[in-house]
């Protein structure tokens, strides 16, 4: 018996896959961009929140996306993961296996990087900003307004002390520099 799904109040894009299994709920301004695929047990998008193509969100936990937060291309969000201490098949029993399942939660205002991985129980606070390539372990907790960027193989978490709206246009007053520095040459 087909069970009909509420209808979600943002766009989910033609090639975007959502699996039956994923409890969602989408608020105004929302929209899963094509090619991503999204399996957990439940994925709760705030008002104006983006998740772009080719994202992958798995598992069998939850993921709350905060308000205006965007998850950028081929990022993954991954609420379950086998651990080593059992098979890690997918053909193997359930007895046999050693699954990790934590909820993944992101708040107001954040950008994860293109290819950034984030694992089970993993919490980012309001105004974060996780760098490309960034690996964000099991259970870590971001700071509010933190920058994460891979280096080697750790992490640097910063607290910023300025708002994006003032990062933003720092960014851009160094492109008009460089360009006026172009056009002197």
């Amino acid at each position: 018996m087909d069970v009909e799904r509420p209808k979600a109040k943002g766009k989910i894009y033609d090639h975007a896959k959502v699996l039956e299994r994923t409890e969602l709920e989408t608020d105004a301004l929302t929209f899963i961009g094509d090619f991503s695929f999204i399996s957990c047990k439940y994925l709760k998008m705030a008002k104006g929140s983006h998740i772009n193509q080719y994202v992958l969100i798995n598992g069998r936990g939850r993921v709350f996306l905060g308000e205006y937060s965007v998850i950028a291309s081929h990022a993954q969000l991954l609420t379950s993961t086998d651990t080593p201490w059992g098979r890690m098949s997918d053909f193997a029993p359930e007895e046999d296996r050693r699954i990790k399942t934590a909820d993944i939660t992101i708040g107001k205002e954040c950008f994860v990087s293109g290819y950034a991985s984030i694992l089970p129980g993993v919490t980012i606070g309001d105004g974060s900003f996780i760098g490309m390539y960034s690996h964000i372990k099991p259970n870590m907790e971001i700071p509010k307004g933190s920058m994460v960027k891979p280096k080697g193989a750790g992490i640097i978490v910063s607290k910023r002390k300025v708002d994006i709206a003032e990062l933003v246009a720092e960014e851009r007053m160094k492109v008009f520099n460089a360009s006026q520095e172009e056009e002197e040459l």
